[in-house]
Parts: C-alpha cells; sequence; structure tokens
C-alpha cells in the first residue's frame, strides 16, 4: 500500500530520519564526558529538546546506480512538531512537517497534504514524533529497539560511544525502512544508517549548530510557514 499519492517515497524516508536525528543531536548540551549507560537514560535527554539547527551531509547508495548520490543541507526543529529539512547541495529541495501539514517542495513545484484528511499518514508521522518527545514507550510499540554503550575499559575515540538500533515492527514503517542504526557519544548522535527493504541504504552525518534554538516570528513564518494558508492538494 502507498503511504499517500503525489509524493515520494524517499522524501517521507528523509523527513522520518530527521525526525529520528533531533532528539540526540539536542542532548548535546549535557557535560562531554557523560554518556547514556541504557536506552530509558537517552530517551530521558531526547525529552529536553526544545529547538534546533543542524547542518547535515547524507551519502546514499541506489541499487540502480553505479555511484552514490550526495546531499547537503540544514535542519530546523521547533517545538511542538515543527519540523524543515532543507536541501542545499547539489539541487534544492525541502520537506517540512508540521501538526496539519505535510509539504514538498522541489524543482516540479509544491505538494501539500492535510494531515487531519488523512489519519493513515498522520499515524506514519506521529510514529516519528514520538521521538522527539522521548517516548520511549510509544515508540517501543512501532520498532524494537537494542541499545548497546561501549564498554566501560573502552579507550578514546571508542570511550562514551553508543548504538541504538529501531527495527520496524509492523505496517507502513516495514515496508520502507529495514533497520536504522544511530551512533552517537556522550549525549549526541554522530552518525544514522539506514538500510531500505529494497536494498537501498544511506549514511548522515550531523553537526549541531545550535541547541535551544529560538526563533524569531519572522523566522517561523519563512521556514515553517507559520501565519500562512497553505494549498493543500
Amino acid at each position: 500500500m502507498r503511504v499517500y499519492t503525489g509524493m515520494h517515497r524517499r522524501s517521507i524516508l528523509a523527513l522520518a530520519l530527521a525526525l529520528l536525528s533531533w532528539p540526540h543531536a539536542a542532548s548535546a548540551e549535557a557535560p562531554a564526558t557523560a554518556s547514556p549507560q541504557t536506552v530509558d537514560e537517552l530517551f530521558t535527554k531526547m525529552a529536553t529538546l526544545s529547538g534546533l539547527e543542524a547542518t547535515f551531509a547524507e551519502t546514499k547508495k541506489v541499487a540502480l546506480l553505479k555511484m552514490p548520490l550526495r546531499s547537503e543541507g540544514t535542519l530546523y526543529y521547533m517545538r511542538p512538531g515543527y519540523l524543515l529539512r532543507k536541501v542545499t547541495a547539489p539541487k534544492s529541495s525541502q520537506v517540512l512537517i508540521t501538526p496539519e501539514r505535510l509539504e514538498l517542495k522541489d524543482a516540479q513545484g509544491t505538494r501539500t497534504m492535510d494531515l487531519r484528511a488523512r489519519p493513515d499518514v498522520k499515524l506514519f508521522v506521529e510514529s516519528f514524533i514520538k521521538v522527539l518527545a522521548g517516548d520511549q514507550a510509544a515508540l517501543s510499540k512501532v520498532f524494537d529497539l537494542q541499545f548497546s554503550p561501549a564498554a566501560a575499559n573502552a579507550e578514546p575515540p571508542a570511550a562514551g560511544s553508543w548504538t541504538l538500533t529501531l527495527t520496524p515492527r509492523a505496517a507502513p514503517l516495514n515496508h520502507l525502512v529495514r533497520k536504522l542504526t544511530l551512533m552517537g557519544k556522550g549525549y549526541a548522535v554522530e552518525r544514522i544508517e539506514v538500510l531500505e527493504t529494497k536494498g537501498d541504504s544511506s549514511v548522515t552525518e550531523l553537526t549541531v549548530k545550535s541547541v535551544g534554538r529560538a526563533f524569531t516570528e519572522q523566522e517561523k513564518q519563512a521556514l515553517f510557514g507559520m501565519g500562512q494558508p497553505p494549498q493543500v492538494q
């Protein structure tokens, strides 16, 4: 079953990955020496996120292509559920999620969906938003979670590192993703590896620019379209 019509499958997946990345990156406020020893500790830090800005670099391997695809851009997040993934290279595009809509802009134009009219898509998106809230119980209903901290006697650069693997339990997520592996150090994510069901894979590296990012009214309108009635298709 297609999640929805008129938006590219990879755009949905890209948005989902962006959502998954934020809480870990926001936790960079924690002392550099601190490191989660359990998944409970990691999710507790996730719940402290208020706003964030980070740059990303993604390398994607597609089964039908000989050369990997590379993209770069910026991620913006603002509570209670506004997130923009803005690609700046090699071609400009963006994916925006708000509490009411999902929007894709690229060279072909703008496609927008009212999430309130599509409960199936809303459920799909909200399963990732639960990560932002640090809602471990809700996330565990959608994914099998496996957390592995570094060994207590690990030497740098492994000291303080951890790995979190998320395996989708059921549709529609397991139709898109086979496994997601997030790797970090301290309370900051550094790398996201994704294996899709069709054999494609991607690696995303994050660099946090601003934790606790506050947005002006002008930025809220420019980045998240607040105050602008969308043209829903």
